[in-house]
């Protein structure tokens, strides 16, 4: 790989996957997590390695390599407010659309390029970041 195609990958990581955290109130409104309806797949996991975890860190605990640079720190997937606070319906639309879609840090990019008539791909995507719930 030459060194255009790296600076161009790691300048990607460096944007891809990261949201504004919200502060946690300890009440929710939103509808609890409903298992993911597709299982976890490798293609599942190699994406959320690849496009997640520079910011939200390979176990989906906001600490990623990339989080240093980003001026809102991601959500920690593992913390049990957030999980019980997001609905897999949120989760979609930051992926697909963006932090802004959500509310969240325009630092996290649409990844539409990537998920467009994938929804098994997306869902497993939705299914791992639910596994990381912290039980």
């Amino acid at each position: 790989m030459n060194a255009v195609c790296i600076a161009f990958l790691a300048m990607y990581a460096l944007l891809a996957g990261c949201s504004k955290a919200e502060p946690s109130s300890g009440t929710s409104s939103a509808t609890p997590p409903a298992p993911p309806t597709h299982p976890v797949t490798q293609a599942a996991r190699d994406t959320f390695k690849a496009r997640c975890a520079p910011c939200h860190g390979e176990a989906g605990r906001a600490d990623g390599p990339a989080i240093a640079k980003l001026p809102v720190k991601p959500p920690n997937f593992g913390d049990a407010v957030w999980q019980k606070g997001t609905t897999d319906e949120e989760i979609r639309k930051a992926i697909l659309e963006g932090g802004p879609a959500v509310g969240k840090s325009p630092a996290m990019p649409a990844g539409h390029d990537l998920f467009d008539g994938k929804s098994d791909l997306l869902d497993g995507v939705v299914g791992l970041v639910r596994s990381f719930d912290g039980t």
